[in-house]
């Protein structure tokens, strides 16, 4: 077992049953564990007292990189973007992906994170935060961090799901930069009223639709399946999913899926105390800044 190795109780008791040949219960082989991590990895408790230390030592060795912390009775905040990522975004595209995915560890928790795409369409991450829970508060502190970083440019758009919180905290900390909302969760939320209907090829198409003529085409269609989905729809404003609409340049990117594959990416390290997890972020984020520039 290593600190990244996915290894669940019924895993130890088959090892012990085949290699020992000893029986052990689910629970004894749960907590045998859970020791066998907490040495590996450190305890959670140690993780957040090394916290500041390991702030320091991030900044000391990559100069440039933004970390912002805050802990009250509200919850606990922690900020990180990183040099490369703040060099790289001067060759990105001013259209940034946010989204938030749980944490696995004793403390639980929320990893909130913000991605984009260069010009040659890879994966640049920007931001990562970790918070007690995502709501209003968190959000809005993660946007006005970002925005310290990265929010000077007037064209940027920010694209996330229908989240209320998201939209509450950008609402509060953006005056200039819009917000889009990602088609696939919106189609998501579609399908959840009309489970039976077939409305994604025509609702998608609605979305990817160029003209306002093409739109309106396609929207008919989808009345045709199901009259009550138009309503739905009118109720959100068009410019925040539909191209046709769109009033600033959004390269394509209609949904959250860099941050959903990134999700995915970060599966396992979300298993981590939270020192283990941001230095994994870390080291992933530098590994593919160093294999693009050596390319």
């Amino acid at each position: 077992m290593n600190d990244k190795t996915p290894c669940c109780p019924s895993d130890v008791i088959n090892y012990m049953k085949i290699n020992h040949e000893v029986n052990v219960s689910y629970d004894k082989a749960w907590r045998g564990r859970e020791i066998a991590l907490s040495s590996i990895r450190g305890t959670p408790e140690d993780s957040y007292a090394m916290l500041a230390a390991f702030t320091d030592a991030l900044i000391r060795n990559n100069q440039g990189t933004y970390t912002a912390e805050e802990l009250d009775d509200k919850g606990r905040f922690k900020f990180m973007a990183l040099t490369t990522s703040i060099d790289a975004w001067n060759y990105c595209v001013p259209v940034t992906s946010v989204d938030g995915a749980s944490l696995k560890n004793k403390y639980l928790g929320m990893l909130i994170y913000a991605y984009t795409i260069d010009r040659k369409f890879q994966i640049v991450p920007l931001a990562f935060v970790v918070v007690d829970l995502e709501n209003d508060l968190s959000w809005t502190w993660f946007f006005r961090n970002f925005k310290v970083i990265f929010g000077k440019n007037n064209e940027m758009i920010i694209v996330s799901d229908a989240h209320k919180s998201i939209e509450n905290g950008f609402n509060v900390v953006y005056e200039l930069a819009e917000h889009g909302l990602c088609a696939f969760h919106l189609y998501k939320n579609l399908k959840k009223n009309h489970k039976l209907l077939h409305i994604e090829e025509p609702f998608h198409s609605c979305t990817r639709a160029y003209t306002p003529l093409m739109f309106e085409y396609y929207m008919r269609e989808l009345d045709h399946h199901s009259p009550s989905t138009r309503h739905e729809l009118e109720d959100i404003e068009r410019h925040r999913w539909a191209r046709a609409f769109f009033r600033r340049k959004r390269y394509s990117i209609t949904t959250t899926n860099i941050s959903e594959s990134m999700n995915f990416t970060l599966k396992e390290s979300r298993e981590l105390p939270v020192v283990g997890l941001l230095e994994s972020i870390c080291s992933l984020v530098q590994k593919w800044f160093y294999e693009r520039c050596t390319k």
